[in-house]
């Protein structure tokens, strides 16, 4: 199974809270400690498998373009090449 930092988001099928699916991304510093999280949470079984992965897939996307507005970080740590949670 594929890891969420292997991903850049987590997904989460109505663990936390019953009948609510959650779906994550971190915003990470340098150091790569996450310090905050962009987050939805829409109800179990309200979106498909593939509209899951496509929520997931922007909420990386937005936590990517706003990690250096916010945190000043533009790569992975000890990546240094951008390609941050491929």
């Amino acid at each position: 199974a594929e890891t969420a930092a292997a991903r850049g988001y987590a997904l989460d099928l109505s663990h936390l809270i019953r009948g609510v699916t959650t779906v994550a991304a971190a915003l990470c510093d340098g150091t790569g400690r996450p310090r905050l999280v962009v987050a939805a949470h829409p109800f179990q079984a309200q979106l498909t498998e593939e509209r899951l992965q496509a929520l997931g897939l922007a909420l990386r996307g937005l936590v990517r373009s706003a990690q250096p507005a916010m945190l000043g970080v533009t790569t992975a740590p000890g990546r240094g090449d951008g390609a941050e949670g491929r």
